[in-house]
């Protein structure tokens, strides 16, 4: 392997492994938004993930079950037969722990939104709200009406915030209550209630309630139930029920704002994902009340819109993080686009500005980052295209959205792993010097199944950032031969991406891979592959401006939020680790270990010939030295590591936190949301070398005070 200005390698016995900081070889300052996220209106990472309400559905809206067939222009194709609805309930109601699936399908099946089930003698049909998107209406027989299991964050707050939108054919009266579990909300008393007088005219009523969950004998992690119900009589049409518990912030989750404030996230990415590519964003502004549901166009179910912009927005604020919004150049048009801008950052003598002040922001939400469109090469994608296709777009969407703001910096769509470079080099030669920054994303592995040696799979993840380093080269050396003076790549989607498929003639044979004991996202292979790619992007210098790792709840790795509870992946302590990295100067590292080598293949991730089985990185910041290591060894024996830190003026003391597991794919859980966290110690320095022990499957960071 040939030297890097910044890394050296240099065969050994794994007993000798040093590693040697030069302060003499120095890189460009690392950028922070190297440490960014994705969110993307996918399962449960806006909805039931970063958004604090807690319903499913909680807007009555359309809800499409996704079968496995796209449709030829992109997006979903809908399950239509019964039968296939049916397993599809199920299956949702398994990931999920919703309760009662029979009579969530039964419901379903009867006109009645999913997510929602009758109680008592009812009758369901769809209907419309004042804005022409779905609402519900309900014909009680006698007392009941519609209820739904949720889980609430009883071991944070027993208060929430009640809202509903409704109207009835004559005046009568509502009953919004919350149930202990098992309860029927017809004979039942409630633990908390709420009576509203509800007319002809629609309405919203809001209402504090609190839940005296105390009284009853029941896991505070047990399903309740919110009911909404009423007397035999007219009927009741909902446009929405929205329960938040009291200690949201700015409508987000606490406890997800908490964990990425500790990771001192630099930048968010939004809406999408495959998502954005049939994303109207003005469906997601202005009062709550009045933003339409709509299908999620890429991923089925519901997109009740309660999370757009101007709540992006104050998430990103609440956090602390800078804001990046990619645009839908699938189905969208350039006018829409420089309309969003004009929204976000015109003044309030523009049209678009004075709308979003009439809205409640009278102040410009200045974001600069600005992605025009997500994975446009690949048919999955609404408005898929053409490398000349995205070009031609790519310049139509640049003009418009730059009239409205020339100050934004936009960044077009890329692909790496086009056959012959066609994608990228269509841009270049159609579009000029004009994109000088062009995404990536790193989604490798392709399928594996039960005959893949694992140890070859998690050799390969982490030798992939080597062969990322070459290609990215080689796009710096075209984009500046195309005349772009400060050529710049975003990586703006990463995450481990094999996935297990059945394999009959392997798979009956006994022992072998399984998806539970493979490296995913949700494992502590996801930290260390990580480490390795932010390392090869500060090794490549300024051209990698930005990476956003996938996902933040729910998707990808980060956060898991399940039953209202929320605990973090291995990866986010990884992110932590890692963030000690910013805005420090790097140095030179002389790595002495053995090395890994593979024969097989997984996706685009090609077969390695003795790469270092040790990843290293060392920063200098004012008064710090910090050391990153990946132990890149399938391999159950820790290595005993010398950092020699000589050639620098060091304290005599190291702080050393690990990230380990004991295999690769240790995870953790809800029912052990520490098993994987980092441990700190304090090791002693003499004449500048520290030992180390370099675990298993472990991310190391030294962190030493500079004299």
């Amino acid at each position: 392997m040939a030297d890097r200005p910044l890394y050296s390698h240099q065969s050994v016995q794994q007993s000798d492994a040093t590693v040697v900081v030069d302060p003499e070889r120095r890189g460009s300052p690392v950028n922070e938004q190297l440490f960014g996220k994705f969110a993307e209106h996918l399962g449960r990472n806006i909805d039931g993930g970063m958004c604090a309400q807690v319903l499913v559905n909680p807007t009555f809206g359309p809800w499409e079950f996704p079968a496995d067939d796209r449709h030829p222009d992109g997006g979903i194709q809908p399950h239509y037969e019964a039968d296939a609805i049916e397993t599809a309930v199920r299956e949702y109601c398994e990931e999920w722990d919703i309760p009662n699936p029979n009579a969530l399908f039964e419901a379903y099946q009867s006109g009645t939104a999913f997510g929602w089930f009758h109680v008592g003698d009812v009758r369901t049909t769809p209907d419309t709200s004042p804005e022409g998107d779905r609402a519900q209406r309900v014909v009680c027989d006698s007392e009941g009406g519609l209820a739904q299991r949720t889980y609430l964050p009883l071991h944070r707050t027993d208060s929430f915030e009640l809202s509903v939108r409704l109207r009835a054919a004559e005046a009568t009266t509502v009953t919004l209550g919350v149930y202990a579990p098992e309860d029927d909300p017809t004979t039942a008393d409630p633990l908390a209630v709420e009576t509203i007088q509800a007319d002809r005219e629609w309405t919203t009523e809001t209402a504090d309630l609190t839940v005296a969950a105390s009284t009853v004998e029941a896991a505070d992690d047990a399903a309740y139930t919110l009911a909404v119900t009423a007397s035999a009589g007219p009927d009741l049409v909902l446009d929405r029920v929205t329960l938040y518990p009291s200690d949201h912030i700015a409508k987000a989750d606490p406890e997800v704002v908490e964990h990425l404030r500790e990771a001192d996230l630099p930048l968010l990415r939004w809406p999408g994902g495959n998502f954005v590519s049939g994303y109207r964003w003005r469906d997601g502004i202005g009062p709550i009340d009045e933003r339409q549901s709509r299908v999620n166009p890429a991923w089925g179910h519901v997109e009740p819109n309660l999370f757009g912009t101007a709540e992006f927005v104050d998430f990103c604020e609440t956090v602390g993080c800078e804001p990046m919004i990619c645009i839908n150049a699938g189905d969208g048009s350039p006018e829409e686009a420089a309309d969003w801008v004009e929204y976000c950052n015109g003044s309030t003598d523009t049209e678009m500005g004075a709308l979003r002040a009439e809205h409640g922001h009278p102040e410009p939400f200045d974001i600069e980052y600005w992605e025009i469109g997500n994975e446009l090469f690949g048919q999955w994608q609404v408005g898929w295209t053409t490398p000349s296709g995205n070009a031609d777009r790519y310049r139509q969407f640049r003009e418009a959205m730059l009239a409205s703001d020339p100050e934004i910096t936009v960044q077009a769509v890329g692909n790496r792993n086009s056959p012959d470079n066609s994608w990228n080099d269509a841009l270049l030669e159609q579009a000029g010097d004009e994109p000088s920054i062009i995404t990536d994303h790193i989604l490798a592995g392709g399928n594996v199944h039960t005959g893949t040696d694992a140890d070859e799979l998690f050799h390969g993840f982490m030798a992939y950032a080597d062969q990322l380093g070459e290609k990215y080269r080689a796009l710096r050396d075209r984009m500046a031969n195309a005349g772009i003076e400060s050529p710049r790549l975003a990586i703006t989607e990463l995450q481990l991406f094999a996935h297990f498929h059945e394999n009959p003639e392997l798979d009956s044979h006994g022992d072998g891979l399984t998806p539970e004991t493979m490296p995913t996202r949700l494992t502590i292979s996801e930290p260390l592959y990580l480490a390795t790619i932010v390392h090869e992007c500060i090794r490549i210098g300024e051209f990698v401006q930005m990476l956003t790792h996938s996902a933040t709840v729910n998707h990808g790795g980060g956060l898991q939020k399940h039953r209202e509870r929320v605990w973090p992946d291995p990866v986010h302590h990884g992110h932590v680790l890692l963030s000690d990295l910013a805005d420090g100067t790097p140095l030179g590292v002389d790595v002495q270990c053995d090395t890994i080598s593979t024969t097989s293949s997984f996706g685009d991730i090609r077969a390695v010939d003795d790469v270092p089985a040790i990843d290293a990185m060392a920063v200098e910041h004012d008064d710090e030295l910090v050391v990153t290591l990946v132990n890149r060894r399938s391999d159950d024996s820790a290595v005993d590591l010398t950092v020699d830190m000589s050639d620098l003026d060091v304290t005599e003391t190291a702080t050393v936190s690990s990230l380990s597991g004991d295999e690769m794919y240790r995870e953790n859980t809800y029912e052990t949301p520490n098993r994987i966290t980092p441990d700190t110690e304090h090791v002693g320095i003499t004449d500048g070398q520290c030992e180390v022990k370099l675990s298993p499957y472990a991310l190391v960071r030294v962190s030493v005070p500079l004299r």
